[in-house]
């Protein structure tokens, strides 16, 4: 799901930098190359001050078997020269209905970035530089 650039980027960054709104060839593509970079990750290791890479891993791991399960949201943003885009990966188990919902609330998933600030790898993101074809800033969302 594409944001609107007014929508995504007032949450993303707090309003600050500038928004374009990626098309949908360029969502696919980092798609279907996110998995590349999941796995890609389980060949790294770092130092154990700055992280445990075996926990890094099982999270990682975690991740990638449920990689089918997530719907993701992609919000545009420009830093310096560069367009980039911040994929928002949510688990389709987070956004089935609640009895506690509202049913005439709409549904915001297409026009809003679904915020949660824990969850666990029921909640990550990751950046995608479409010019380099590359990821960066990857985040699996915490425990409570």
């Amino acid at each position: 799901m594409i944001l609107p650039e007014e929508t995504g980027i007032d949450w993303f960054m707090g309003g600050g930098p500038e928004a374009w709104r990626p098309d949908a060839r360029t969502v696919r593509t980092a798609l279907g190359a996110v998995r590349g970079h999941l796995e890609a990750q389980l060949e790294r290791t770092w130092p154990a001050e700055e992280l445990d890479t075996e926990a890094w891993h099982e999270i990682l791991r975690g991740v990638l078997a449920q990689l089918g399960d997530y719907r993701c949201q992609a919000i545009g943003y420009i830093d310096g020269d560069r367009r980039l885009v911040f994929l928002n990966f949510v688990h389709r188990v987070s956004l089935e209905p609640h009895p506690d919902d509202d049913p005439n609330e709409p549904d915001r998933w297409p026009t809003e970035p679904h915020l949660v600030d824990d969850g666990g790898d029921y909640y990550w993101q990751v950046v995608y530089d479409p010019a380099k074809r590359q990821f960066f800033h990857l985040y699996v969302n915490g425990e409570a």
